[in-house]
């Protein structure tokens, strides 16, 4: 039962009310040294257990706002680093963009230079190319001439009957390739 109720059952007993009272109330020494002790408690509370838990708390306090302090120095120095990479990239991309471009500048160039060398071989091997077939039809010509000389002189060795000597025969080539030379100059 609790306090209220028993001061309540002693009141309704009348007499014996002052009795029930005084049974639950502490005796005057009891409050006495009940407050003495609580005074003694308090004032060694208050003299070593408030400030040693003082200290720790300020103590807790500044740990906590050098750490704060400590966290956003270093929030600013991330910031900043971030802030750097990001313009280290950029210029990374402006470079690799460059970079890039340059090769393919030098590619195009590359590529022209190797068209003009090939076109200039191509014109080289046709120009070889024209040179020996002239040279190829000049000495067919010859040869061709030659042997029309040759023939010429059969011909003529059998026309006149007689076999001409090899000296002779030469001269006769020699001249017949001077008139044909002479009569083709003349076209």
């Amino acid at each position: 039962m609790n306090v209220l109720a028993l001061i309540l059952a002693a009141e309704e007993e009348g007499g014996h009310a002052k009795e029930g009272i005084n049974k639950i109330l502490p005796q005057g020494f009891e409050i006495f040294w009940g407050l003495v002790m609580f005074v003694l408690l308090f004032v060694l509370l208050w003299k070593f257990a408030i400030p040693a838990l003082k200290k720790a708390l300020d103590n807790r306090a500044e740990t906590i706002e050098s750490d704060l302090k400590r966290a956003e120095e270093a929030k600013l120095e991330s910031e900043e680093l971030l802030a750097d990479y990001r313009k280290q990239l950029a210029g990374a991309k402006d470079e690799a963009a460059k970079i890039i471009e340059e090769g393919r500048k030098t590619a195009d160039e590359l590529k022209k230079e190797i068209l003009a060398k090939a076109e200039s071989e191509a014109g080289e091997i046709v120009e070889a190319g024209r040179r020996d077939v002239e040279a190829a039809v000049a000495s067919a010509q010859a040869e061709l001439r030659r042997q029309m000389a040759d023939l010429s002189v059969d011909l003529a060795g059998r026309i006149l009957g007689r076999e001409l000597d090899a000296a002779a025969q030469q001269q006769s080539i020699d001249e017949f390739i001077a008139e044909l030379e002479a009569m083709e100059a003349g076209q």
